[in-house]
């Protein structure tokens, strides 16, 4: 195991505990009350619970008459909400249902967006401002877009930002490549991702901000 997993491990057990107690009370407070029941009569009612990576936390109840009408149904939460890292506060998960058990729904990753807010916050005058967009492929098939974000310390010319641009894309390919869909993931929510394209980076020419500002499902393997 390399030192950037033990790292994503020890972080993940520290949050272990808080993701659990932040669950159960989520749980109970989702409970529909006996006003909802009687509006939602005829229909079941189905947890959703977040993918194994996180624990399979209870995310939020959805009624339904036929489970079969939920299958793909996406949610979204924050990603503080799911793992306790307030730093990413400006970041969401997006989870779609990919099965139903015993009035359990099951999902799997669907995206991962950051809040144009705060990228544009990030934004300096006398800046340069790069945006790489580019397919990645994960080692165990997942197909994905990517949308990353980097302000140099200041203006540059367009060779020196191709250069930063052509970097950025070759690190997250390889590392994409290189790591399972749920590596991948977790590296980005910890910010090691990141924080390793902006030191390569930097040795082109000194970058001030770095983000992961979207990643799109293009195709996700058959279970």
């Amino acid at each position: 195991m390399s030192e950037t997993e033990r790292r994503l491990e020890q972080k993940e057990a520290e949050r272990a505990e808080k993701r659990k107690e932040k669950s159960a009370q989520k749980a109970e407070k989702g409970r529909p009350d006996r006003a909802k029941v009687k509006k939602w009569k005829g229909k079941d009612w189905f947890a959703v619970l977040s993918p194994k990576v996180f624990g399979e936390m209870h995310l939020a109840d959805t009624p339904a008459m036929d489970p079969k009408s939920i299958s793909n149904r996406a949610i979204e939460v924050s990603v503080p909400e799911i793992t306790g890292n307030e730093s990413k506060y400006y970041m969401k998960l997006r989870f779609k249902i990919e099965r139903i058990e015993d009035r359990k729904a099951y999902t799997r990753f669907g995206g991962l967006s950051s809040t144009r807010d705060y990228i544009s916050r990030m934004t300096r005058k006398g800046s340069s401002k790069i945006r790489m967009i580019g397919r990645l492929n994960t080692k165990d098939g997942w197909e994905l877009r990517a949308s990353l974000v980097a302000i140099l310390l200041k203006n540059t010319d367009a060779s020196v930002q191709k250069r930063v641009r052509e970097n950025m894309m070759n690190l997250l390919k390889t590392n994409a490549n290189k790591s399972t869909i749920d590596f991948m993931i977790k590296s980005i929510i910890n910010g090691f991702a990141q924080k390793a394209i902006k030191k390569s980076s930097s040795r082109i020419y000194p970058v001030r901000f770095l983000e992961i500002e979207k990643i799109e499902v293009l195709k996700a393997p058959s279970s």
